[in-house]
């Protein structure tokens, strides 16, 4: 598959100045129901293969279906799923909104070769699902990386001493689902554009393949800081089939800006942050 970044997508006015720092992550006790094997049950084959997002439109958990909805200030569409947000970020979701209007960008979470982040990685990349011995592991196209999903039954940490862009993630199967509990995520993150995170957003997901070839992810994120109740999204995502241009991943570099034309030629930057001119 040759990735390629979502078209708008992260080039909005996000005003995003959170830092990263030590969050506290309470342990998950397993479910009752959860399955004490950590590989698929039977009937379960999900990897060897890439899945990619089939519905609904777009990326964003409230429900524009384009950055066109969001951004456009004529239409002012009103998203379906609104985020229950504090008085505090309601505010700051309706100023970034104004800023995207008028067509401000002051935080772009792609253009410095960042990943993507939970959970905005779920709908921005497809990915492969790898399953080993106490161990899941979902691979991404793109700026997506990879998470690893710990089954051998842990908690989260008690302390979690830093910030990651997907996060601690520790997983069981209830049945022929698969559960993931992910904390632990950076705060210059977003769940979607215009909507940044505490330390303390929480997203567990509900992995259930609901007919052959598709599979249907149930998110809930909670965030005491952020949100006022737990919030759900749910999207769906088809096998990618063997014969398919997209059936496998390519290799994908990000260069960072780091090219510069130099008599019309594209050399990179050096450290100094001076063309590298071979010596002229």
């Amino acid at each position: 598959m040759s990735p390629r970044r979502p078209s708008c997508a992260l080039a909005l006015a996000l005003s995003v100045a959170f830092g990263a720092g030590i969050a506290s992550a309470q342990p998950a006790a397993p479910d009752a129901g959860a399955s004490a094997s950590t590989m698929p049950p039977p009937g379960v084959d999900w990897g060897s293969t890439v899945w990619r997002k089939t519905g609904p439109p777009g990326y964003f958990f409230s429900g524009f279906n384009s950055e066109t909805e969001y951004d456009d200030p004529i239409a002012n569409v009103q998203p379906p799923n609104p985020p229950p947000l504090t008085s505090a970020y309601k505010a700051r979701w309706d100023k970034l909104r104004q800023e995207a209007f008028a067509g401000a960008n002051t935080f772009n979470i792609s253009s410095d070769c960042s990943l993507f982040g939970m959970p905005s990685v779920i709908a921005l990349s497809s990915f492969e699902l790898l399953f080993t011995p106490g161990r899941a592991t979902m691979i991404y196209g793109g700026q997506g990386g990879l998470r690893r999903i710990f089954m051998d039954g842990r908690a989260h940490p008690a302390e979690i001493l830093e910030l990651q862009y997907n996060g601690d993630s520790i997983g069981h199967w209830e049945g022929k689902t698969l559960v993931i509990d992910t904390v632990g995520l950076r705060t210059d993150t977003i769940i979607e554009p215009g909507l940044p995170h505490s330390d303390k957003l929480r997203v567990v997901e509900r992995w259930t393949e609901v007919k052959p070839g598709v599979l249907e992810d149930e998110v809930t994120m909670t965030d005491p800081e952020v949100l006022t109740r737990p919030w759900k999204k749910v999207w769906t995502f088809g096998r990618v089939a063997r014969d398919q241009e997209q059936y496998e991943f390519l290799d994908f570099t990000c260069e960072n800006n780091r090219s510069h034309m130099v008599d019309g030629k594209v050399v990179m930057i050096g450290p100094d942050g001076k063309p590298l001119t071979g010596g002229k």
